[in-house]
């Protein structure tokens, strides 16, 4: 169909002018896709251009990410390795007195296995990098078989054995673990506190407190990215992921791909999503925080920059 013959079938409307009618139709076809391109180019610089930016060096398709958690084995009463450790998953097998029986279905032959707290900070890891378009090549790797890799952007979860390796060969490490006996109703407990640089608060892991760090920071010859979610016990460790998943945005746009530690308290009787900030090394730099000062002014509000 010709404009003329448009304007033609429109002439009821008084408008015999077909290049207004052409200004009209491109119009109506142009504006809803410049309304959706602002929006998400907005939405990019908003929300995914700081994931990108907090996770550059782990999104070249280039590099394998390698994600390390603890592997546990079954043991033997003598502290020989058992190789047929026995387990069992409860399955619901409800009946008219009683509606929340179980039953148990045995496993052999399975490990190694990881705690549920490794786990789900293990997801959300995965989710995380999703997001920020990361969404093949990344490997759960052996503690054992994988120790000696280094040339990989490197996650590790909880404070396994490769994360106190790590730290060794990263600069800058703001937090300390130190091992610490308690004594509860004159027994003496093992166990340990946390603490980051710049801040005087010191967790520790009596029930039903928990805490936990999340540290980003660099191997030093390489500058290979390494990220480090650990708590002192397992809630802590899934508290740390479910803590950078819900913040992952802000602490791009406050910390871009700096080092930085997050030092985090969670009561365990409430549960991973109870987590709270109680302090961040270092503070954002200025121009960060002219360029996100609503990101800025939330964390501020939580008193956990280092005064």
């Amino acid at each position: 169909m010709s404009w003329q013959s448009l304007t033609e079938l429109l002439s009821f409307t008084g408008v015999k002018d077909a290049t207004i009618w052409q200004d009209v139709i491109f119009g109506a076809l142009l504006i809803p896709f410049s309304i959706e391109f602002v929006r998400r180019t907005l939405n990019y610089f908003e929300n995914q251009q700081p994931l990108k930016i907090l996770l550059s060096g782990y999104l070249s398709k280039k590099n394998k990410i390698i994600i390390y958690l603890s592997q546990l084995r079954a043991l033997k009463n003598d502290n020989q390795l058992d190789n047929n450790p026995q387990y069992a998953i409860e399955v619901p097998n409800p009946s008219p007195v009683h509606k929340n029986a179980s039953i148990f279905e045995g496993r052999c032959r399975i490990d190694p296995v990881w705690s549920e707290g490794d786990g789900e900070c293990l997801a959300d890891m995965y989710n995380i990098l999703g997001k920020a378009g990361r969404l093949g090549d990344v490997e759960v790797g052996n503690l054992v078989k994988d120790w000696e890799k280094w040339n990989s952007p490197i996650i590790s979860i909880g404070f396994n054995p490769k994360t106190n390796s790590i730290i060794k060969k990263c600069q800058p490490v703001f937090y300390s673990l130190k091992a610490k006996t308690f004594s509860v109703g004159g027994i003496e407990i093992e166990g340990a506190t946390l603490e980051i640089k710049g801040h005087d608060t010191v967790l520790d892991c009596l029930t039903p407190n928990d805490g936990s760090i999340i540290q980003k920071t660099y191997i030093k010859d390489s500058n290979i990215p390494v990220m480090i979610l650990a708590g002192i016990g397992t809630t802590g460790t899934s508290a740390a992921g479910y803590f950078l998943r819900e913040n992952s945005i802000n602490i791009g746009k406050l910390y871009s791909n700096k080092p930085f530690c997050f030092l985090l308290y969670v009561n365990i009787n409430e549960g991973r999503s109870s987590v709270i900030a109680k302090g961040v090394y270092p503070k954002p730099s200025l121009d960060r925080i002219i360029l996100h000062p609503l990101a800025y002014l939330k964390f501020r509000s939580k008193s956990i920059f280092p005064k």
